[in-house]
C-alpha cells in the first residue's frame, strides 16, 4: 500500500502530519486531487494560523509488517493556508472519522484525521462545535471517500501478540490488514490533540 503524509505548520507546539493510505490499484493523480479537495473543503473551519504542505513522494509500506518497502514519486498539490479566524484554542478541534466494514480483534476498524485547531467561531460556547463545522468536515470527508472508492484505506497495524497475564487472556499475534473506507463522519464533539504527530 501507499502512505502519504500531509504536513501541518504554523502551530503552537510544533509541526504535525496527517497520514493517509491508498491502494496501489488506484489512480495516484486522482488521489492527489482528492487530498487537495479534502483540505480545501475544511480550510474555512481550521484556524488561519495553519499551513498545509504536500510532499512529492509517498511511502510504499508492507501491509503485513508495517515496514517501509520503497518510495513512490507523486505530483503533489500546491500547499496553502487555512482561511478560518486565527482566534482558536490551540490543542482543540474536531475529527473526521473514516468508517470501514472491517473488524479486527472484536473491534470495528476506523480511521481518524484530526482537524486541530478549528477556528474559535466554530465553538458554540456550550461545549461543542457548531453544526456547520461538523457538516463541512463530514461533507469534505465523504467527498474524499466517494472520489477514491474503494482505494482509500484504513490500516490496522500488525500486533506482536501478548501472553496471558493473571486474569487477562493471551492475545495472539496478527499481521497488518487494510480496509477500504466506506463513509466518513464528524462527531459533534471537540477533540484534544496531545501530540502533533497524532493528526
Amino acid at each position: 500500500m501507499y502512505r502519504y503524509r500531509v504536513g501541518w505548520a504554523g502551530l503552537p507546539g510544533g509541526a504535525g502530519i496527517s497520514t493517509f493510505y491508498f491502494d496501489p490499484g488506484g489512480n495516484i493523480v486522482t488521489w492527489m486531487t482528492a487530498l487537495n479537495s479534502l483540505f480545501q473543503g475544511v480550510k474555512a473551519d481550521v484556524a488561519g494560523i495553519v499551513t498545509w504542505s504536500f510532499p512529492g513522494n509517498a511511502d510504499i509500506v508492507d501491509v503485513d509488517t508495517g515496514k517501509l518497502a520503497g518510495t513512490l514519486a507523486v505530483a503533489p498539490p500546491t500547499g496553502f493556508t487555512a482561511t478560518g479566524s486565527s482566534s482558536c484554542s490551540a490543542p482543540s478541534g474536531v475529527e473526521i472519522t473514516w468508517l470501514t466494514a472491517g473488524f479486527v480483534n472484536g473491534h470495528r476498524v476506523k480511521g481518524r484525521t484530526y482537524m486541530v485547531p478549528t477556528q474559535g467561531f466554530d465553538d458554540t460556547g456550550t461545549g461543542g462545535p457548531t453544526a456547520g463545522c461538523t457538516t463541512n468536515m463530514r461533507t469534505a470527508g465523504q467527498a474524499y471517500v466517494t472520489a477514491l472508492n474503494p482505494h482509500a484505506l484504513v490500516y490496522s497495524r500488525p500486533f506482536a501478540g501478548r501472553p496471558a497475564v493473571g486474569s487477562r487472556p493471551a492475545i495472539p499475534a496478527r499481521l497488518g490488514t487494510v480496509w477500504p473506507m466506506v463513509s466518513a463522519d464528524s462527531p459533534p464533539k471537540f477533540v484534544v490533540l496531545r501530540g502533533r504527530r497524532d493528526t
